[in-house]
Protein backbone atom coordinates (compact mmCIF):
# COMPACT_ATOMS: atom_id res chain seq x y z
CA UNK A 1 0.00 0.00 0.00
CA UNK A 2 1.65 3.53 -0.92
CA UNK A 3 1.59 6.11 1.79
CA UNK A 4 -0.46 8.21 -0.72
CA UNK A 5 -3.20 5.39 -1.10
CA UNK A 6 -2.95 5.34 3.26
CA UNK A 7 -3.04 8.73 3.37
CA UNK A 8 -6.32 9.42 1.33
CA UNK A 9 -8.11 6.61 3.31
CA UNK A 10 -6.87 8.22 6.72
CA UNK A 11 -8.58 11.32 5.45
CA UNK A 12 -11.43 9.63 4.48
CA UNK A 13 -12.04 7.87 7.28
CA UNK A 14 -11.77 11.15 9.48
CA UNK A 15 -13.92 12.88 7.49
CA UNK A 16 -16.68 10.28 7.75
CA UNK A 17 -16.00 9.75 10.99
CA UNK A 18 -16.16 14.01 11.52
CA UNK A 19 -19.13 14.43 8.59
CA UNK A 20 -21.26 11.43 10.62
CA UNK A 21 -20.98 12.66 14.05
CA UNK A 22 -21.72 16.16 12.81
CA UNK A 23 -25.14 14.63 10.76
CA UNK A 24 -25.96 13.37 14.33
CA UNK A 25 -25.98 16.43 16.26
CA UNK A 26 -27.26 18.29 13.48
CA UNK A 27 -30.68 16.10 13.62
CA UNK A 28 -30.82 16.09 17.73
CA UNK A 29 -30.15 19.53 17.26
CA UNK A 30 -32.83 19.92 15.58
CA UNK A 31 -35.50 17.30 16.99
CA UNK A 32 -34.60 19.08 20.00
CA UNK A 33 -36.07 22.62 18.88
CA UNK A 34 -38.82 21.07 17.22
CA UNK A 35 -39.66 19.37 20.72
CA UNK A 36 -38.77 22.69 22.36
CA UNK A 37 -41.43 24.86 19.79
CA UNK A 38 -43.94 22.25 21.17
CA UNK A 39 -43.39 22.84 25.06
CA UNK A 40 -41.64 19.37 25.37
CA UNK A 41 -38.61 20.48 26.71
CA UNK A 42 -37.67 18.51 29.12
CA UNK A 43 -37.25 14.94 27.45
CA UNK A 44 -34.60 12.29 29.47
CA UNK A 45 -33.76 10.38 26.62
CA UNK A 46 -33.73 13.07 24.05
CA UNK A 47 -31.12 15.54 26.33
CA UNK A 48 -29.58 12.35 26.65
CA UNK A 49 -28.70 11.42 23.09
CA UNK A 50 -28.18 15.18 22.30
CA UNK A 51 -25.39 15.19 25.41
CA UNK A 52 -23.99 11.74 23.93
CA UNK A 53 -23.53 13.21 20.20
CA UNK A 54 -22.11 16.03 21.15
CA UNK A 55 -19.36 14.43 23.61
CA UNK A 56 -19.17 12.13 20.28
CA UNK A 57 -18.30 15.04 17.91
CA UNK A 58 -16.35 16.97 20.33
CA UNK A 59 -14.19 13.79 20.40
CA UNK A 60 -14.10 13.48 16.64
CA UNK A 61 -12.53 16.49 16.62
CA UNK A 62 -10.37 17.04 19.10
CA UNK A 63 -7.44 15.17 17.56
CA UNK A 64 -7.17 18.13 15.28
CA UNK A 65 -7.12 20.97 17.82
CA UNK A 66 -3.40 21.88 17.00
CA UNK A 67 -3.76 22.39 13.55
CA UNK A 68 -2.89 26.36 13.16
CA UNK A 69 -6.36 27.13 11.42
CA UNK A 70 -8.43 26.08 15.02
CA UNK A 71 -5.53 26.22 18.05
CA UNK A 72 -6.46 29.18 18.88
CA UNK A 73 -10.18 28.80 18.68
CA UNK A 74 -9.95 25.08 20.35
CA UNK A 75 -8.38 27.21 23.78
CA UNK A 76 -9.77 29.94 23.71
CA UNK A 77 -13.58 29.61 22.51
CA UNK A 78 -16.58 30.36 25.73
CA UNK A 79 -18.69 28.14 25.36
CA UNK A 80 -21.03 28.88 28.13
CA UNK A 81 -21.47 31.41 31.50
CA UNK A 82 -21.77 29.57 34.22
CA UNK A 83 -24.80 30.98 37.21
CA UNK A 84 -21.94 32.61 38.90
CA UNK A 85 -20.77 34.80 36.02
CA UNK A 86 -17.19 32.76 35.09
CA UNK A 87 -17.02 31.81 31.46
CA UNK A 88 -15.91 28.31 30.26
CA UNK A 89 -13.14 28.35 27.89
CA UNK A 90 -12.30 26.10 25.84
CA UNK A 91 -13.42 22.79 24.40
CA UNK A 92 -11.42 20.71 26.12
CA UNK A 93 -13.47 21.69 28.85
CA UNK A 94 -16.15 19.38 27.55
CA UNK A 95 -13.96 16.41 28.52
CA UNK A 96 -15.04 16.68 32.26
CA UNK A 97 -18.95 15.77 30.86
CA UNK A 98 -18.31 12.82 28.85
CA UNK A 99 -18.42 10.00 31.65
CA UNK A 100 -19.84 13.11 34.30
CA UNK A 101 -22.11 11.45 37.40
CA UNK A 102 -23.83 13.02 39.55
CA UNK A 103 -25.34 11.77 42.75
CA UNK A 104 -28.72 11.53 43.77
CA UNK A 105 -30.33 11.07 47.12
CA UNK A 106 -32.64 7.90 47.00
CA UNK A 107 -35.94 8.40 49.14
CA UNK A 108 -36.26 4.86 50.87
CA UNK A 109 -37.80 6.38 54.21
CA UNK A 110 -41.12 4.81 53.21
CA UNK A 111 -39.15 1.53 53.79
CA UNK A 112 -38.15 2.43 57.25
CA UNK A 113 -34.47 2.70 55.68
CA UNK A 114 -31.78 4.72 55.64
CA UNK A 115 -31.70 8.02 53.10
CA UNK A 116 -29.34 6.18 50.49
CA UNK A 117 -27.67 8.24 47.68
CA UNK A 118 -27.62 6.98 43.75
CA UNK A 119 -25.22 8.18 40.92
CA UNK A 120 -26.92 9.05 37.54
CA UNK A 121 -25.42 10.17 34.01
CA UNK A 122 -25.37 14.25 34.32
CA UNK A 123 -25.69 15.92 31.05
CA UNK A 124 -25.34 19.38 29.56
CA UNK A 125 -28.34 21.59 29.69
CA UNK A 126 -30.13 21.65 25.71
CA UNK A 127 -29.41 25.20 25.72
CA UNK A 128 -25.44 25.01 26.04
CA UNK A 129 -25.23 21.91 24.02
CA UNK A 130 -26.76 23.97 21.12
CA UNK A 131 -24.16 26.79 21.76
CA UNK A 132 -21.21 23.99 22.37
CA UNK A 133 -22.57 22.10 19.29
CA UNK A 134 -22.85 25.13 16.89
CA UNK A 135 -19.10 26.02 17.95
CA UNK A 136 -18.06 22.67 17.02
CA UNK A 137 -19.47 23.03 13.94
CA UNK A 138 -17.56 26.32 13.09
CA UNK A 139 -13.85 24.43 13.80
CA UNK A 140 -15.38 21.33 11.32
CA UNK A 141 -15.90 24.20 9.02
CA UNK A 142 -12.65 25.82 10.13
CA UNK A 143 -10.58 22.09 8.74
CA UNK A 144 -12.78 22.36 6.05
CA UNK A 145 -15.15 19.25 7.01
CA UNK A 146 -18.85 19.70 6.30
CA UNK A 147 -21.01 20.05 3.34
CA UNK A 148 -20.89 23.59 1.23
CA UNK A 149 -24.73 24.20 0.76
CA UNK A 150 -24.05 26.59 -1.64
CA UNK A 151 -21.67 24.03 -3.92
CA UNK A 152 -23.62 20.66 -2.31
CA UNK A 153 -19.79 20.00 -2.15
CA UNK A 154 -17.61 19.09 0.26
CA UNK A 155 -14.69 21.59 0.67
CA UNK A 156 -11.04 20.55 0.37
CA UNK A 157 -9.10 21.93 3.85
CA UNK A 158 -6.89 21.74 6.39
CA UNK A 159 -7.34 18.06 7.78
CA UNK A 160 -6.43 16.95 3.89
CA UNK A 161 -3.53 18.88 4.16
CA UNK A 162 -1.98 17.98 7.10
CA UNK A 163 -2.92 14.27 6.62
CA UNK A 164 -0.71 14.94 3.12
CA UNK A 165 1.66 16.44 5.24
CA UNK A 166 1.92 14.03 7.83
CA UNK A 167 2.54 11.03 4.49
CA UNK A 168 5.31 13.22 2.81
CA UNK A 169 7.54 13.44 6.73
CA UNK A 170 6.42 9.34 6.59
CA UNK A 171 7.80 8.75 3.23
CA UNK A 172 10.95 10.92 3.88
CA UNK A 173 11.64 9.01 7.00
CA UNK A 174 11.40 5.24 5.80
CA UNK A 175 13.28 6.33 2.44
CA UNK A 176 10.17 6.39 0.12
CA UNK A 177 9.45 2.87 0.28
CA UNK A 178 6.27 1.54 1.51
CA UNK A 179 4.88 -1.80 3.05
CA UNK A 180 2.97 -3.94 0.59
Amino acid sequence: MTAKYRDEEEVSSARQVIEAAQLRVAQLRRTYLESAAHGVENDPSLRADFHAAVMEYYLALRPYRDEGAVESKWDDAILWTEDDGSKVRGFDSLGDWINRRKVVGVDSSSRGQNAESDSRPDHLPPQRLIRVSSALDDIAKRLGIGINVSSGRRPGGLLEQTLAEDADERAATDGGEDEQ
